[in-house]
């Protein structure tokens, strides 16, 4: 899933994405598949982090005998679980036809309106948020008590915290997802719009986890 992701972004980038249209070419500008690779990206990153965090509280799960412990994991995984599907389904049905997002001479379209995803992605970035800091920390009481060298323990807890990168990450790119004062649907909005810039911090917050 990763692989698609970074795929996904190599793409969008070589067709244009991320740069303003006056600095492309004619040749370099590709805005169907530009738009293609975003929509696919969206996707392969939301399903991602989601897979990832599923897996880490799973592993984590395992090596704690705390039962306080093992509810907060619970409670992490299905928050990231639910907050991923909701995300998943609004940004890849945001438009109906779901091709108009990237084919825009379809007719008879139907999209949801900018702030609605944007609020969304308000939404979604919070619990990202709010997870990456909870698998960061809870390592750092799972490990605690165990009985092994201080080195070792220290090293491991700071290897299992780097979930907290990736929240920052998240943090940080929240900015970006203003919405505009306009109405138009968020499939029709130019190449260089803001929250594509946000695409920049979403390899770090998935990169550090895996």
């Amino acid at each position: 899933m990763l692989v698609a992701y970074t795929t996904t972004t190599i793409g969008g980038a070589v067709c244009g994405t991320g740069r303003k249209m006056g600095d492309l070419t004619l040749q370099e500008l590709n805005l169907r598949l530009a738009r293609l690779f975003w929509w696919l990206g969206q996707d392969f990153y939301v399903t991602a982090c989601v897979l990832t965090k599923a897996s880490i509280c799973t592993c984590l799960w395992r090596i704690t005998i705390n039962q306080v412990h093992r509810m907060l994991l619970c409670l992490v995984m299905a928050f990231s679980i639910l907050a991923g599907l909701v995300f998943f389904f609004f940004t890849t049905f945001q438009c109906h036809p779901v091709s108009h997002y990237w084919n825009t001479t379809i007719a008879d379209e139907k999209c949801l309106k900018a702030v609605t995803i944007i609020k969304v992605a308000y939404a979604y970035s919070a619990v990202a948020a709010a997870s990456d800091f909870a698998i960061g920390l809870l390592p750092v009481f799972i490990l605690w008590n165990l009985q092994m060298a201080k080195t070792c323990k220290y090293g491991l807890i700071g290897l299992l915290g780097v979930a907290c990168v990736a929240s920052f990450a998240v943090i940080i790119r929240i900015p970006y997802l203003q919405a505009p004062s306009r109405s138009e649907p968020l499939c029709q909005l130019p190449i260089d719009y803001p929250p594509q810039a946000c695409a920049n911090y979403q390899p770090i917050q998935t990169r550090p986890a895996t």
